[in-house]
């Protein structure tokens, strides 16, 4: 018998007659759904007046924590407009829920409740024969416990967001300043929670896969890529690996996915904000060719707008957009569904979207059947409440070394890549890998690191890439990290766009560079990084102790320079006294090559902005300039350096002029081999090769000398992402209670 994701094996709809919208529904096979039914007016002010609680996006990029009082858990027995709704949690008069699942003997119902405003969301069970005498809690504490899925082996897949992590702070975002929610498990009993680890942004709508491993969606920002794509893990939390959306998708986010059969999904295309997270029905495939059922060719995923009238941005819809979907087989879904615009225009106008609950069969899909609406409230995240397959349990501890505090990250040959020409590129010039760390805005509060839209970086370290192409290093567990393959001159050849972490103990070798996503990797294979002699291992209290130094000394304090706290290149501190040391005298605020001037209009206030930037001004002198809609304050330097890469963007984006001629790219965030600075100052490998060979090392050339520490410094703050801010440098730099 085939898994079907729901359990609902015999599934068949009435016939839809007409348009379907005002018809009862009854969907044969199942007899009782389950939903939540969520406020969207805030309770009446002194003067008795409902202001509608229309939550944008605004102010929250994936939606974990909106809260109105006066929600529901609702059995709709039968499914339909005229159906008895049973109140699964009687008393409560100021709840808000985020999401639920029914467990697989169809008997209990697993959901996420805030109970008031000085709540927060729990996970709480309930036998739905017994509502009044069966409600528990199951989860405590200074945080959020949301979208709750069970998973085989009496355990609960959640999102949480907790200030701490082992002792570490969570990471706070970016942009919204607030903590970041992770994926983790708990049993049903609320024993053994276990948080996964962690990304630098937030993970959301965990569900179960048919091969019983756990898929989320996760929002990935690392420099330019910017977007939600959907993964997949373990319970254990090991094998964190993307199962579709590096490539291909139709809209920047997929969220709110469930399985219908191995590897094949429903899910909501949209914009990550402004569009209260709804947007169109998408069918996802990430199944291999002829693999099986947990076979992920995630590379050549295939996705199928199934609502083509439905926009996928933030523009205004007119056929209004759909909200957590919940497949019954392979073309009925039963999903949310508010007509309108569904986007900021509901906040202008006060209007909240109507979100009821509807039967949609792709087969016909101008049509919506009701199955319920509350016309004053959002009706959401609709469960069938019936018995379903449980998949097999994973047992725990699988590519776990038990000694291991660490985690094996590594590559079996760094030259196998799928990408055009990259495997050429590899083959002639890997000589080591660079292991970067990503932290996030809780070491000062930050809304950037720069005039750049990369996160926090720290040099974890560089290990060698052997003459098989292996490389293998040991990393910080539950540590976000991406690797760059670099040349003799220490410039990356390809930076990843992903983060990687890994759980204590945790094997993350992989095949090779992007290598194929559907050829079977041999892991037990005895590489030379494997048998080479010097391994070593790092510690969250060891970073600042080189992985492997790769024969460069710039790790070590010369009384000059030095990499700030844990292998951070804070601007103020690791570069500036360079360039005050040595570049100044011919850069500054007066022989600085000239200087060009952009002028605008503020998007937001209207106000008018002009700035004369310098051309090569490396002094320290204060600037201001226009960045993400605000004006910001960097050193001359800084603003010099990295202004120009951002020209296009901001042209792109907003009415600009610019008058004067504007300087090349000098740093290219994460790539400083598109980096013009480079290919000025020159580079010099440790076998005498030159970076631009039959060029002058410069500043020599005018009889300064730059050492090969410096220029290094240079490298790797433009590799890594050409921040200003580090850990060690921010408003709220690095203290004790990092440690502690």
């Amino acid at each position: 018998m085939r898994f079907v994701a729901t359990g609902i094996l015999a599934v068949s709809i009435a016939a839809l007659s007409g348009c379907g919208n005002d018809e009862p529904t009854v969907i044969e096979g199942v007899e009782a759904i389950v939903f939540a039914s969520r406020e969207m007016y805030y309770p009446p002010d002194e003067n008795g007046i409902r202001q509608p609680a229309v939550v944008s996006g605004d102010n929250q990029v994936l939606d974990y924590s909106r809260w109105v009082p006066g929600g529901h858990l609702y059995m709709l027995a039968p499914p339909t407009p005229s159906g008895k709704l049973t109140d699964l949690t009687p008393g409560e008069t100021e709840a808000d829920f985020q999401g639920l699942d029914v467990s697989f003997d169809g008997s209990e119902v697993v959901f996420s409740m805030k109970r008031s405003g000085d709540d927060r969301y729990h996970l709480y069970l309930v036998n739905v024969a017994d509502p009044d005498g069966s409600l528990r809690q199951i989860s405590f504490g200074e945080q959020d416990d949301v979208h709750p899925v069970y998973l085989p082996g009496d355990r609960i897949a959640f999102m949480t967001n907790p200030d701490f992590v082992d002792g570490r702070p969570q990471h706070r975002d970016e942009y919204e300043q607030g903590l970041v929610i992770q994926l983790a498990t708990v049993g049903v009993d609320g024993g053994d929670r276990v948080i996964c680890s962690e990304n630098l942004s937030h993970s959301v709508y965990p569900f179960l896969r048919s091969d019983g491993r756990i898929g989320y969606s996760r929002w990935e920002h690392l420099g330019e890529t910017n977007d939600t794509k959907l993964f997949a893990a373990n319970p254990d939390c090991t094998q964190m690996v993307a199962l579709a959306g590096q490539h291909g998708k139709p809209a920047n986010s997929i969220v709110q996915a469930r399985e219908y059969g191995p590897n094949e999904m429903v899910g909501i295309g949209t914009n990550r904000d402004k569009t209260i997270q709804s947007g169109a029905l998408v069918r996802i495939r990430s199944q291999a060719s002829g693999g099986g059922a947990a076979d992920i060719d995630e590379e050549n995923a295939e996705f199928e707008i199934l609502t083509p009238g439905v926009p996928t941005g933030e523009e205004p819809s007119p056929v209004g957009r759909y909200r957590t979907p919940f497949p019954l087989d392979a073309h009925r879904i039963i999903t949310s569904w508010a007509p309108g615009e569904v986007n900021p225009i509901n906040e202008m106008t006060a209007t909240p979207p109507d979100f009821g609950l509807y039967l949609f069969d792709d087969r016909r899909p101008d049509e919506r059947a009701l199955v319920y609406n509350d016309p004053d409230r959002w009706d959401v995240f609709a469960v069938p409440l019936a018995p379903r397959d449980m998949p097999p349990v994973i047992p725990a501890g699988q590519n776990i070394e038990p000694e291991q505090t660490a985690v094996r990250l590594g590559a079996i040959d760094v030259r196998d890549s799928s990408l055009p020409g990259l495997a050429d590129a590899l083959a002639e010039g890997a000589v080591a890998v660079r292991l970067l760390e990503g932290f996030g805005a809780e070491y000062g509060g930050m809304m950037d690191f720069g005039l750049t839209e990369h996160e926090g970086a720290a040099l974890l370290g560089e290990t060698p890439v052997y003459a098989d192409g292996s490389y293998e290093a040991f990393i910080p567990a539950n540590v976000p990290v991406h690797q760059q393959v670099i040349d003799k001159f220490g410039v990356a050849i390809r930076s990843e766009g992903l983060w990687i972490q890994g759980v204590p103990g945790e094997d993350r070798r992989c095949g090779g560079c992007h290598e194929s996503r559907t050829d079977t990797i041999n892991t037990a294979v005895t590489t030379i990084a494997q048998q080479a002699p010097a391994q070593f291992e790092r510690t969250l209290d060891q970073r600042s102790t080189p992985l492997n130094s790769f024969d460069r000394d710039v790790l070590v304090d010369d009384g000059a320079i030095r990499l700030g706290t844990f292998g951070e290149v804070p601007w103020n501190t690791a570069l500036q006294p360079i360039f005050d040391a040595k570049c100044i005298s011919c850069h500054n605020s007066t022989e600085n090559g000239g200087t060009y001037t952009i002028s605008g209009e503020d998007m937001e206030t209207g106000e008018a902005f002009s700035y004369a930037i310098p051309r090569l001004d490396l002094s320290d002198t204060p600037m201001e300039v226009e960045y993400m809609e605000d004006v910001v304050t960097y050193p001359a330097s800084y603003i010099s350096l990295l202004f120009p890469y951002n020209i296009g963007e901001m042209m792109m984006e907003g009415d600009y002029e610019i008058i004067g001629e504007v300087p090349p790219i000098w740093i290219a965030p994460a790539s400083a081999r598109d980096s013009v600075l480079f290919d000025h100052l020159n580079l010099e490998a440790p076998d005498g090769d030159l970076y631009v060979a039959g060029a002058a090392l410069h500043p020599e050339d005018v009889g300064v000398e730059l050492t090969a520490e410096e220029r290094y410094l240079l490298v790797l703050m433009a590799d890594a992402g050409g921040q200003y801010y580090a850990r060690s440098n921010s408003a709220g730099a690095y203290g004790d209670e990092y440690e502690n």
